[in-house]
Formats: C-alpha cells, structure tokens, sequence
C-alpha cells in the first residue's frame, strides 16, 4: 500500500508537467506606442507638408492641431520637418520642438508660419534742394516723405502676390516741380526697386517723348519747349469776361472788346513782324478796326514792319475760293493806311491743304516775344455782340513766342508752292497804289532771350499738309495730350466744344477716348464742360457738330467698358455716377440767352491733368484733320492762376445741369 502511494506521488508531477500545468514566466507584454503631433499657427497660404523621420507625410490646411498616422514605438526618435512650404500667399513655417525621443505621446510639436513680404522703393532722381515736400504714398498709405535724391524704401512691406501702386500725394514745393512715377504699379514677388520717380518738369518729358517719336524732325517747328517766358496777370484770357455769376440778360455789349485792344497793342509794338493765323472769314469789324489802328500807329512809326495775315478757309458750296478773296480782303484793310506812309509790307494768303483739312490755328505773334494764342476767331457778330461765344486764349511774352513764327513758316511755305492765280498770296507795301501778288516763306525772325523763367512748351499739327502718309510724324500735340492724360493720377479738366464730331452716327477721337476710360478706371475723376446741344452764336451760327451731350456720355461708357479691368455692371454704372462729371456751359443761373434765344456756346480749347499741366490753343477733341496749334504749361502759378480765373468758376456755374458725376442732380446711366 505503501509502495502505491509513493508511487503515484512521484507520477502526479511528471503528469502535470506534461499537460502543460507548470508555474513557468509568461512572455513580456508588446512595446508601448506613441503618436506625434502638435499645432499650427500663422497659416493663410495652401499646401502645406509635414514629415516624420522623413516620411509619413502629412498635408494640413488649417490653424490647429495636427497628429501623424504613423505612431512611434516608446523610446524611439521622431522628427518632425517641412517638406513643402506654403503658397498663395507664399509663406515659411518653422518647427520648434520637432526631434526628441518618445516616450509618451507628443503633442507640444510648434509648427509657426510667416507670410513671405516684400519690400517697394526705388530712385528718385532730379529732385531740386533738400526740403521740397516730395511724398510718396504706396496703396493709398504708409506715407514716405522724401527730401533728396537716390533710393528709398517703404516702411511697410507687401505680402508675396499683393498689388502695390506708388504715387505722388505732395509735389516738390520749394522750388516748385512736377515729379511723375514710373514702374509705380505691379505684383510683388521679389523685393521692388525699380520703381522711378523723375522731377524733371513734365514738359521736359512730353518734349523728350516727342524727340523720340519723330527722331527730332520737328522739334523747334512743330512743337517747342522754352524756359524763359513770362505768364503775367494777363495770362488768361478769357471772352466774354465778367460774366460769372451774372444773368444773361444783363450781359452788356462790348464785353469782349478787350481782345480787339489787346491785339492792337501787340501790332502797335512790333519791331520787325506780326504774325496772324486765323480761320476764314478775315477778320472783320472791331477786329479788322484794331488790326488796322495797329497798322496804323506803325506806319506811322515809321519802322519796317513786315505783316503776314492767313485764314484758313473751308471749302464752301458756290465759290471754290471763300466768301473772301485775300485780295479783297488786303484791298479793304489798307485803305485807310495809303496815306499815311510808312515802311509796311502786308501779305494775306487764304490757306487749304485739301477738302477736308485747313488751318485752324488762332494767333497773334509779334517779334517772336509776344504772343496771343488760343481759340478765338476774330469775328465781330460771333464774339462782340449779341450771343457771344464762350472762349480762352493765353497771353504770354518769351521765346515761346519765336517758334510759333516758324510753325507759322511752314504753313507759308505751302501757300507760296500754290500755282492758280487765284489762291496765290495778296500783298500791298507802304506807297504802292495797288494790291499786287506776291507771298514770304520765312519770316527770319531773330530769336532772342524772354523776359521770366516759365516753362512752356508750344505743340501744333500739320495734319496732311506734307502728305497723306506725313501724319503719322506731324501732329505731336496729339501725342503731347494723350501723354497728358495718360499721365493723370486724380483729376482731368476739359472744356472743349464737343468731344463728338456728327449727329446720328458720331465720330470721336479714339485714342483720346480710350486714355479718359483708362483715367476712369484708374479712380480719376474726369471734369467736362462741351457746348451745349443746339448751341448758336449771335451771328446764328452753330456751335455744335450735332452730338449731344448724352451721346457723349455713352460713347464715354462704352469705351470703359470695352477696357480690361473695367468694373461691370452696377459697379460700373456706379463708377461714372461718381467719377464722370458730365455738363454743359453754364457761367449764371440762366441756361440761354435772352435775345437771339441761343443756347451758350462753348468754343475753348482747354484741359488740364492733375493741377500740374494745362492747355490752351485751337485744337478740338473731336477727329478733324486741321492745322492748330496751342501750349502746355506747367508753371504753378500759372496754372493756381488758370483754376482761379477761369475752371474754378466755369465748374461753379456749370455744374447744375450735369448729367453725370457726384456733384450731379440725376446721374444719367441710371
């Protein structure tokens, strides 16, 4: 019994060991894992990817948390880079806590970005003394004032892809200047230093724009710029003066009388020779009375004077040569000279180039010092009397004044080429009984130094006196007033007859057109006074080409809307309500004239571009291939001057009929 017993005591354990029922250790429990992660800041750009030990990567498109798929085994190394920063805009991220070893979950992992910037300067150059109040401005903002020539810089700058714009928000004061940007505007996707700012007068770069174009062929003749004149108190002229504020029943007879005087004076004075470009008709009634009391008192001066009197002529349907012939008209103006002696030479030509162009060009020059020049015709019944016609012309003494001749000389020498005898020149001398033909190419005037230090730069066209493939090259002061207005950065002013040339189907300027669009666009407000619709002067003449100031309002539109960037819609219908200032003339509270019952008639040939350049002369905005001829100013008293005696109140009246603008009763685009 015994001996079983201890037999299956020593059984039991073999047997419990073979069915697996021992006390050995159990396996060790699998490693711990551990996520990585953490937070984002500062992101405003797209396509930003996180790696994790160079893989696992991770794309995140929002501020906040972020954790990897991927886990890290406890104990084991993670690092958290940048694989592919930011874009739109472009930015750099920056890791801090990125690498470290893992022992619990991370989430303290900083992922911090920053918009990539860019700063905006360049050069300004030409810029005269050290505190002349040069400032600049970028997007509206972040003021620069600059005090010297060379580089500079904003202080604040553009996020990668933002827009910037320079501009001028004070010019240069002491001494006065007309500073223009160049590169002012574009994308930012590198730091910006090619922005230019040039204080050379503006003329100086309408000039230098000008040389360029024609390779220099008319510089001198066709357009001129001279630093020696004087633009005194009597710079404007402006007819019928007086008249702001006032009731057209009380205008008085005789206002406009003062040009007749002025032009008087001017030929009274002369040394050498007069010049006088007008169109067809010839001077008549108190102007040919003042022409003639002129050429009076130098007759009896008894100085050699040499007179050249040419009016365009239109071509009119029962005589092919004008209502006019020069010969008649030399015959008439010195009859009352034959008498008196003297040592005068006369010579009247009646200019046309073709069926469609003539000369348009008004002025007055005397010795190549002084000078009349503008948009006046010298026509008593339009300008003297009942209903007269609204106009500007410009006084001024200087150099200007000698190359205006030689504009003049060109014409001349077309006149002289003509072969029928009817078209050639008339001319009479002191002691001749009798008109006779003969016709002076040259005036051979001597130039000699002005008397002041204003800049002006004198600018005509010839049209197609040279040809009809001389056009391109000899009409600069088309391109001097496109340079102009596309030179604008807040305002144009412009007073002009009409902008439209026909009634039914109007034609228009294009190029001139198309840059007031763009200057709309740009945010600058554009001014304008025409004529009114069915305006007529007192000799009942029409003052208008039939387009009506509605139809202008359209084109205008139109034209907005064809360019790139053109706001649609109610933006643009909202963008002409506030910044086209549409109407027609107005100087009083009367809107006609009581006897004839005319409507006014406007017939200056002005504009002006950001209170820093000015035009005065004879040529229209509308298309009509004539001669004219006419000056950009720039001098700021000059123009302070131009905007108190003349816009300032021209607006102050008119702009109770506008049809258009912030300042207008009823917008018409709506």
């Amino acid at each position: 019994m015994k001996a079983r017993f201890y037999l299956l005591a020593a059984i039991i354990p073999f047997l419990l060991s073979a069915c697996g029922g021992g006390s050995s250790t159990p396996p060790p429990p699998p490693p711990s894992q551990f996520t990585i992660g953490g937070s984002v800041s500062g992101l405003s750009g797209t396509g930003l990817v996180l790696q994790d030990n160079g893989g696992d990567n991770l794309s995140v498109s929002a501020n906040g948390s972020f954790t990897f798929k991927t886990s890290v085994t406890s104990g084991g190394a993670y690092s958290v880079t940048v694989l592919t920063q930011p874009s739109s805009p472009a930015q750099t991220c920056a890791v801090t806590n990125g690498s470290g070893t893992a022992t619990a979950n991370v989430t303290n992992v900083q992922v911090a970005c920053t918009t990539v910037t860019h700063t905006i300067g360049g050069t300004v150059s030409n810029l005269v003394g050290t505190n002349g109040g040069l400032q600049l401005l970028d997007n509206g903002g972040d003021t620069l004032n600059v005090d010297g020539n060379g580089s500079f810089t904003f202080a604040t700058a553009i996020d990668d892809g933002g827009a910037y714009a320079v501009t001028i928000s004070m010019q240069p004061s002491n001494p006065a200047q007309t500073c223009g940007v160049t590169n002012g505007t574009g994308t930012a996707t590198a730091n910006v230093t090619n922005v230019m700012v040039d204080c050379t007068d503006f003329l100086e770069t309408l000039y230098r724009v000008l040389q360029a174009q024609d390779g220099g062929r008319w510089d001198g003749v066709g357009y001129a710029l001279t630093h020696d004149n004087q633009l005194g108190s009597g710079l404007v002229a402006q007819t019928p003066p007086g008249l702001w504020g006032m009731k057209a029943e009380d205008y008085k007879i005789g206002a406009g009388d003062f040009m007749v005087s002025r032009i008087q004076d001017l030929i009274a004075g002369a040394e050498d020779f007069v010049d006088i470009t007008t169109l067809h008709r010839f001077p008549y009634g108190q102007f040919e009375n003042g022409i003639q009391s002129g050429l009076e008192k130098l007759a009896s001066s008894g100085r050699h004077v040499r007179v050249r009197i040419l009016a365009g002529y239109p071509p009119f349907p029962l005589d092919p040569f004008g209502l006019e012939k020069q010969s008649d008209y030399l015959e008439g103006l010195v009859k009352p000279l034959k008498s008196l002696g003297g040592n005068l030479e006369i010579f009247v030509a009646a200019q046309r180039t073709t069926l469609v162009s003539w000369n348009h060009a008004k002025m007055v020059a005397v010795d190549g010092t002084r000078a009349i020049v503008g948009g006046e015709n010298l026509w008593d019944a339009d300008y003297l009397e009942k209903a007269p016609v609204h106009d500007l012309n410009v006084e001024l003494s200087g150099s200007a004044v000698y190359h205006m001749h030689l504009f003049a000389d060109e014409i001349w020498k077309s006149v002289c080429g003509y072969k029928t005898l009817a078209w050639k020149p008339a001319y009479w001398k002191s002691g001749a009984k009798a008109v006779t033909r003969e016709c002076l190419a040259a005036s051979e005037v001597k130039k000699v130094p002005g008397p002041g230090q204003s800049s002006v730069l004198g600018a005509g066209r010839f049209g197609p006196l040279f040809g009809p493939l001389s056009t391109k090259h000899s009409n600069p002061a088309d391109y001097a007033m496109l340079l102009s207005f596309q030179s604008a950065q807040a305002v144009i002013r412009i007073a002009q007859q009409d902008l439209g040339f026909g009634p039914l189907l109007p034609l228009y300027w294009e190029p001139g057109m198309q840059e007031i669009a763009k200057a709309l666009i740009r945010g600058c407000d554009v001014y304008i006074v025409l004529s009114n619709d069915h305006a007529k002067s007192g000799s009942g003449g029409d003052y208008t080409t039939g387009t009506t100031v509605a139809q202008t309002a359209d084109k205008i539109k139109e034209k907005v809307k064809s360019e790139l960037g053109a706001p649609e819609d109610k933006k643009l219908t909202e963008l002409l309500c506030e910044k086209l200032h549409l109407t027609t003339l107005r100087f009083g509270p009367s809107d006609k004239w009581p006897d004839p019952p005319y409507e006014f008639a406007n017939h200056s040939k002005f504009f002006m571009v950001d209170d820093k350049v000015f035009y005065v002369g004879s040529e229209n905005l509308y298309p009509s291939d004539l001669i004219e001829y006419g000056v950009f100013i720039s001098d700021s008293a000059a123009v302070q001057q131009m905007r108190e005696e003349y816009w300032d109140e021209l607006w102050r009246y008119s702009k109770r009929v506008a049809i258009s603008g912030s300042d207008a009763p009823a917008c018409h685009f709506k």
